[in-house]
């Protein structure tokens, strides 16, 4: 609903889910398919995960480790715009989070919004909140909701 507010109930946009998790309950993008008729990849670990979602919903599912993608690549290959309306990250740990935020090439292509879950209750070290924000703002982002 977040994203649908921010892109003021946008229809047929285009979304990168990282971490899918499962395909309807507690997802961010099922709404956005089965509602508003919205395109994406979901990248999601866990092959009992991937199974349900290729069950239950219509866009592709990788069932990669997304710490090992070339996300340039999938991009490319997926989109037909260097502009894509949502983008969702969502991994854990905190540090793996980050670390899939660093490859992402922000440098040839721009999202309308980013869903980025930073865990910092468990986050042990207490810095992958700031180092995300940081980040995302050096790469002209503005922060519109901290939490």
């Amino acid at each position: 609903m977040f994203v649908l507010s921010i892109l003021d109930g946008k229809k047929n946009g285009t979304y990168l889910e990282i971490g899918a998790q499962q395909p309807i309950f507690q997802n961010n993008t099922a709404i956005l398919e089965q509602n508003y008729d919205w395109k994406g990849v979901s990248i999601e670990i866990l092959e009992d995960l991937c199974k349900m979602f290729a069950e239950q919903r219509k866009n592709t599912i990788l069932c990669r480790d997304a710490t090992t993608i070339d996300y340039e690549k999938l991009l490319r290959e997926h989109y037909d715009t260097t502009e894509i309306d949502y983008l969702q990250l969502d991994c854990e740990p905190s540090k793996t989070t980050f670390e899939i935020l660093l490859s992402i090439p922000f440098d040839k292509y721009k999202f309308a919004v980013i869903t980025y879950e930073h865990d910092h209750y468990v986050d042990m070290s207490g810095t992958y909140r700031t180092k995300s924000r940081n980040y995302l703002k050096l790469m002209g982002y503005e922060l519109v909701v901290s939490n």
